[in-house]
């Protein structure tokens, strides 16, 4: 009687040979430091805000740029220092505005906007020459709530914590709108905040909306 064939083996058959096989694979895609490199696009450009979704927990983000920082030069590493530093500025800077109660708030240079014959036209504008502040006094952000004291007298207005900073909604009695964000962040060299004031003037089927900037502080 003739045996059958066998059939021809398409694998190693001990599974000692498929680890020694696995040895012998190709080089790996990603060298470390290119991981490193991957690892630091995100949390550089990101530092400030959500990092982006890598699937990496962020303190991983930071210790790998860390890492890669080491074998950078000097001015990359002071780089990286200055935005750490940043963020904790902007930390300070988010305490104290968050638990303020009071805010003074100056603000000048800026623009007004008309339009003329359909186009808007921006010229410059001060809103005070006096430098006389803004005052916001019994912010309550639980409430949603603050006092305000202008030019214009007192009027109470709603009191909004964002991401940013804290914004404060003027509704006049003509019917405009006063927009006043104070940012989470100082000025440069200050513990003063960063802030804009817009008005959305429209009156006589005419729009006159202007925009100032300036600072806000906690007084003593």
């Amino acid at each position: 009687m003739v045996a059958n064939r066998t059939a021809k083996a398409v694998g190693p058959t001990q599974l000692h040979q498929v680890v020694a096989t696995r040895v012998l694979g190709g080089e790996a895609g990603l060298e470390f430091d290119q991981i490193a490199r991957v690892i630091l696009h995100s949390a550089v450009y990101y530092i400030l805000g959500l990092p982006e979704s890598s699937g990496y927990p962020t303190f991983l983000l930071l210790a790998s740029a860390c890492f890669e920082l080491r074998a950078q030069d000097s001015d990359e590493l002071q780089k990286f220092q200055a935005m750490l530093e940043a963020m904790g500025s902007q930390k300070r800077a988010s305490s104290i505005l968050l638990q303020a109660t009071r805010l003074h708030c100056v603000f000048q240079q800026g623009s007004t906007t008309a339009w003329v014959d359909g186009s808007p036209v921006v010229e410059f504008d001060v809103m005070t020459e006096s430098g006389d502040p803004i005052v916001f006094y019994g912010i309550d952000l639980k409430d949603r709530s603050a006092q305000m004291m202008g030019n214009g007298g007192r009027q109470s207005v709603a009191a909004i914590a964002t991401g940013s900073g804290v914004t404060f909604l003027e509704s006049t009695e003509s019917g405009n709108l006063n927009v006043t964000t104070v940012f989470a962040g100082f000025a440069e060299n200050s513990d003063k905040f960063l802030a804009v004031h817009s008005r959305h003037f429209f009156a006589m089927g005419q729009a006159r909306p202007s925009q100032y900037h300036g600072t806000c502080s906690v007084p003593e």
